[in-house]
């Protein structure tokens, strides 16, 4: 797969401990954005990706922020995604339209090149008949 214009919404629980008790835990969801990417087996290169990622929180916190990406992935196993990784929303122009795949990213790198590097496994479909439902 070759692709333009491709955004990643990976949704992650980062930076999540929560400081006194009773206090909620904070997820957050992270944007990354490239203008293109090769999915080669089981490795998605984004290529020229933006330097930050783009970090936002749902209710009830709706905190917001940009964090470097050399930041993001150098911290990768400290924000516990070598434990657990994170789904990925993958959205892509390709064919005249836009594709979503959804998938587990493993690992990040940024190569040598300046490409970032994700390994990923598919997420299966939910069985059955998945419209309407919230969860």
């Amino acid at each position: 797969m070759k692709a333009s214009r491709v955004g990643l919404l990976l949704v992650l629980a980062l930076g999540a401990a929560a400081c006194s008790p009773g206090e909620q835990t904070v997820s957050w969801l992270v944007v990354l954005d490239a203008p293109t990417a090769t999915a080669a087996g089981d490795v998605l290169v984004l290529e020229d990706p933006g330097p930050r990622v783009t970090l936002f929180t749902d209710r009830p916190h709706r905190f917001a922020g940009l964090l470097a990406l050399e930041t993001f992935v150098d911290h990768w196993d400290a924000y516990g995604f070598a434990d657990v990784p994170p789904n990925a929303a993958v959205v892509y122009s390709a064919g005249g339209g836009e594709q979503v795949f959804v998938v587990t990213i493993t690992s990040v790198a940024v190569a040598e090149d300046g490409t970032l590097e994700l390994s990923y496994r598919p997420v299966p479909e939910a069985p059955g008949d998945t419209a309407g439902r919230p969860c």
